[in-house]
């Protein structure tokens, strides 16, 4: 009877074992989810971020190319003076040459 007794007191051990290792798995588990949802809230807030510093990136963009165009803009009516002022500086140089020179 000893040894049923053992062999009972064995296997109720045995169980006791697994069931006590089934419970810190779960407990693993828990903790595990619990990690999880903080990982998905830190993924999300870096796709933000990811998301953000992109839409920054591109207003500077934008912002570069509209200055590069006005300052095109600027630069052509600039020019268009500078041209039309020599232009008339021209015609009047010539005009008084012709005016004073005897014909």
């Amino acid at each position: 009877t000893a040894n049923i007794e053992s062999t009972m007191s064995e296997g109720k051990q045995i169980q006791m074992q697994a069931y006590t290792d089934a419970i810190s798995e779960e407990k693993a588990a828990v903790a595990s989810l619990a990690a999880s949802s903080d990982i998905f809230d830190i993924k999300r807030e870096l796709a933000d971020l990811e998301v953000e510093a992109e839409y920054r990136r591109r207003i500077k963009q934008v912002s570069v190319e509209v200055k590069k165009r006005l300052d095109y803009q600027v630069e052509l009516e600039n020019t268009k003076k500078a041209f039309i002022r020599d232009h008339i500086i021209g015609w009047l140089e010539s005009e008084v040459i012709a005016s004073i020179t005897p014909e």
